[in-house]
């Protein structure tokens, strides 16, 4: 790495015992198209061959820089310690066992260039498992090209999901400094949306629609091993402290609570109860239950009985399990299209093997016919030849 060097962007790649996927990568990072950027590996002590790995990029490539933590720090210290030694005027927290299409870096770039009101730009991703085999997994795809206002997005999604794939983030250094600069190590599942929704506080957003990646589920992923309490109970967390921290008037912190509480009870009821009602796991229900009936009535502001919490999550298992009677209802029909399909295409090949034993005839009888006709025609000569000699 060249003393004083300032690129464009920086990608910090964090890293922990990641040999299996690293070296794939740190190649997508490398080829990328756009060339102005640095490339800083925090190693979080990894005791496989993840240093290897990565000395074997030192000499190749100058942009690269490799920082080794002495003792494991864990997940978001080690992206703040990250973040720290970056020098772009755009940074990227990427992930070790992820993938950049070659032109992420550059379409983002362009988009923050042309768009200083923006504090960050995402993408559309695509899931996929240890093979690189698609998953049909809906999440961080978006419809449509779109410049979001920060303040609005926050007022929109806050209670729901996490709509933001954190490795294909590209944000503004200016805006990030703004804001803390950091990751909330707090928080052990959310500090990623949590920064999203302090950056939407005081800049926009720009949402990609092409995919300009790929986002790898595996069992060796992070994301595997969060607790569903914890989870809901960090996002109810940073919801609550968002919406103490706008100074809101009563009439407008009553709307914000209610719309909260009901994205958050549709989500966690699609995401989360549904799965454990259907394994049994209903000691994880009642635990999920209890967080969304106690939330901010503590301070008097917000509270939901278990009944009323109940009929909300019971409307939405229901629309759920219509919706999935209606899902089996479309796999069946497909699976009898499918069927009729087969048989059509038994019947279409039955009628081309007819049409090749016909041709056959056809080419076999146009032989004969021409065969017989050069007799016919030799034979026909020599009658001539006959004649003339008598005559």
């Amino acid at each position: 790495m060249l003393i004083n060097y300032c690129p464009k962007v920086t990608v910090c790649l964090p890293t922990y015992n990641s040999g299996e996927f690293l070296t794939q990568a740190i190649d997508s990072v490398l080829q990328q198209t756009f060339t102005d950027f640095e490339l800083i590996i925090s190693d979080d002590c990894s005791n496989d061959n993840t240093p290897e790995i990565i000395r074997s990029y030192l000499q190749k490539d100058n942009r690269i820089r490799y920082l080794r933590n002495s003792k494991n720090l864990g997940l978001f210290t080690n992206w703040n310690q990250c973040l720290e030694s970056t020098n772009g005027e755009y940074i990227t927290i990427f992930a070790q066992d992820d993938v950049m299409l070659p032109k992420n870096l550059e379409q983002k770039v362009k988009i923050l260039d042309k768009y200083q009101n923006i504090g960050l730009v995402t993408s559309s991703v695509m899931v996929v498992d240890a093979n690189n085999n698609h998953l049909n997994w809906n999440w961080a795809n978006y419809l449509e090209d779109k410049l979001v206002n920060g303040k609005e997005w926050v007022r929109n999604i806050l209670g729901e999901a996490n709509p933001i794939c954190c490795p294909f983030v590209l944000m503004r250094r200016q805006v990030l400094e703004k804001v803390g600069r950091k990751f909330n190590e707090n928080y052990a599942y959310a500090a990623d949306l949590e920064l999203w929704l302090r950056i939407a506080l005081v800049a926009d957003l720009y949402f990609v629609k092409e995919i300009l990646g790929y986002y790898r589920w595996h069992e060796g992923n992070k994301t595997h091993s969060f607790d569903d309490f914890y989870q809901v109970k960090e996002h109810l967390q940073i919801s609550s402290d968002l919406i103490d921290s706008l100074n809101l008037s009563d009439p407008e912190l009553n709307d914000w609570e209610s719309e909260v509480l009901s994205r958050t009870v549709k989500w966690v009821s699609y995401y989360k109860i549904y799965h454990h009602l259907e394994k049994g796991n209903f000691d994880e229900v009642f635990k999920l239950c209890k967080l969304l009936e106690n939330w901010r009535s503590k301070s008097g502001k917000l509270s939901i009985s278990v009944q009323e919490l109940g009929t909300r999550i019971q409307k939405i298992l229901q629309a759920n399990s219509r919706l999935k009677f209606e899902v089996d209802e479309y796999r069946d029909w497909v699976k009898n299209i499918e069927n009729k399909n087969s048989v059509l295409e038994m019947k279409i090949n039955q009628l081309n093997d007819e049409k090749k034993w016909l041709e056959s005839q056809i080419k076999a009888w146009m032989q004969t016919a021409q065969k017989y006709y050069q007799e016919n025609r030799k034979q026909g000569s020599r009658g001539v030849e006959d004649s003339t000699i008598n005559n």
